[in-house]
């Protein structure tokens, strides 16, 4: 509408406009672009997945209309599309999730490709299912709302994260909440996000290691099996290894590298 409309100004404004044409040419050439890299990154969706001319066509003309819905280019909801079909989702089901990653993209300046891979770790590693990504991507940004880790920063970190609480058995939208949560906490005593989002990790993977188990154990603490009773009793490991560290050291905290060493 605004190349139709830059058009028609075009003709009635005759040579005073053919004089600023070094103007008008810019917003030509960059629409010129998108549409090429578009074109592009639906041609590399058809070739990876083996869609046929007319699906290809047909994923293209969806998000062409969904992207002004969500206030993103198409090509970048396309680009969230193919980095889901290359993580191994389906192209299929990836187009479902157009729309909630170009939301949160908007509304929380955040990258498409980011919440993208933010999305596949949820689903892969935490079996959140597809029809729950919209609800996780909710979660995520309402934590981030309460504290100083925002979604964009959850994009970046959710990979390694995701894979960690998998270990401990963590799973669905809840395992989601409860990271989001814990890296609000851990935000508060870190300098940035990065170093927040590094402290648990190392958290979370010292818990089942077997200096922290031996550890626990001279404090008079069964660590693997509180954890599972914990487990059992649906509590999330990161409450109960805080819960478990407080009982050990009678809440003296200035005690806590006696228990992780770091």
């Amino acid at each position: 509408a605004a190349t139709q409309e830059l058009g028609a100004g075009v003709r009635a404004g005759g040579y005073q406009a053919i004089a600023a044409g070094t103007v008008i040419a810019a917003p030509i050439i960059a629409a010129g672009k998108s549409a090429a890299d578009f074109e592009s990154r639906m041609t590399d969706i058809a070739q990876k997945f083996g869609l046929t001319r007319s699906e290809a066509a047909a994923m293209g003309r969806e998000l062409d209309t969904l992207g002004p819905k969500v206030a993103q280019l198409p090509e970048k909801l396309a680009g969230g599309v193919d980095a889901l079909a290359g993580f191994g989702l389906d192209p299929r089901l990836a187009m479902k999730l157009a729309a909630p990653l170009g939301t949160a993209a908007t509304a929380y300046k955040a990258e498409v490709l980011d919440l993208a891979a933010a999305s596949y770790a949820g689903i892969d590693n935490l079996k959140v299912p597809v029809g729950e990504t919209a609800r996780m991507l909710d979660v995520m940004a309402e934590a981030g709302k309460g504290g100083a880790f925002e979604l964009k920063d959850m994009a970046t970190y959710f990979p390694a994260l995701t894979a960690s609480a998998q270990a401990l058995g963590q799973k669905g939208v809840g395992a989601v909440g409860d990271l989001a949560a814990a890296l609000q906490i851990t935000r508060k005593g870190a300098g940035d996000s990065a170093s927040a989002a590094n402290n648990l990790q190392n958290l979370l993977n010292k818990i089942n290691t077997e200096d922290t188990i031996k550890n626990f154990k001279q404090f008079g603490i069964d660590l693997p099996k509180a954890m599972k009773a914990a487990e059992k009793a649906g509590r999330s490991p990161i409450e109960a290894i805080a819960e478990l560290s407080k009982k050990a050291l009678k809440g003296d905290l200035s005690k806590l590298s006696f228990l992780f060493g770091d």
